[in-house]
């Protein structure tokens, strides 16, 4: 009995249209990659160079024997840093006056197309003076000089979201501030922290209390000049309560 080969080919294709939908139908769904989890406390930050918002290219290396504050906002929440950490700033620096502290703060501008940097630019500039200019009026109001030696602010956009991935953070959706020294997360402030402003002065107070012995303590990177950390005991810094 002769099969035509067109008939041959239609069985074939229905039989392996079947077979198609019954194999999708029970093929085990993969297990969507887990985000890593945001850096947390006790663990290093990489070295990081920067541009500044006016342009002036600096890096974190410059702050080695620095207390170094990393914030991360955007647009929507960065009032929200602002109002409390002016405030605490302003504490802690009357409180330590000789210890010296660099805020680092990155501006998630992600969503800014390449095209339309050169005119975002001048804006984000225009907001930094005159920030600036008010938190040194406030500093001053409260008889707090900022010396620059001893203290300085610096204001980095994130073009490319680089520092973001630097701390295993998707966005700055939620403010986050980080408090670091040569390196070492120590600490790290977000709306969640419960009594924020108190809890940011109080935590510095024990940091300072303990500065010695977490200098010793603290292992380099891989690549850095930091001398190789001393024997020596230390005592951890609880972090702040949530």
């Amino acid at each position: 009995m002769k099969i035509r080969t067109g008939f041959v080919l239609f069985v074939l294709v229905i039989f392996l249209g079947i077979t198609g939908i019954v194999w999708a139908e029970n093929k085990p769904e993969k297990e969507p990659p887990k985000k890593p989890e945001p850096i947390g406390v006790g663990e290093l930050v990489q070295s990081l160079d920067f541009e500044d918002i006016e342009g002036k290219k600096g890096s974190t290396e410059d702050y080695k024997d620095w207390i170094v504050i990393y914030s991360f906002a955007d647009r929507k929440n960065n009032k929200d840093l602002i109002g409390w950490i002016s405030d605490a700033g302003i504490g802690v620096a009357k409180a330590h006056p000789e210890t010296k502290i660099a805020y680092i703060n990155f501006a998630d501008v992600t969503m800014v197309p390449d095209a339309l940097r050169h005119l975002v630019t001048p804006i984000l500039r225009l907001i930094n003076r005159r920030s600036t200019k008010t938190m040194i009026e406030t500093y001053a109001s409260k008889g707090v000089s900022i010396d620059s030696e001893k203290l300085r602010f610096v204001m980095v956009p994130d073009w490319t979201g680089k520092y973001l991935q630097a701390f295993r953070l998707p966005n700055a959706k939620e403010y986050r501030t980080y408090v670091s020294l040569e390196g070492k997360i120590l600490g790290i402030f977000d709306a969640q922290t419960k009594n924020i402003k108190d809890a940011y002065i109080s935590f510095f107070d024990k940091l300072i209390a303990s500065l010695q012995s977490l200098r010793s303590s603290i292992e380099p990177l891989p690549g850095s000049k930091t001398p190789a950390p001393a024997e020596s005991p230390q005592k951890p810094i609880s972090p702040p309560a949530k």
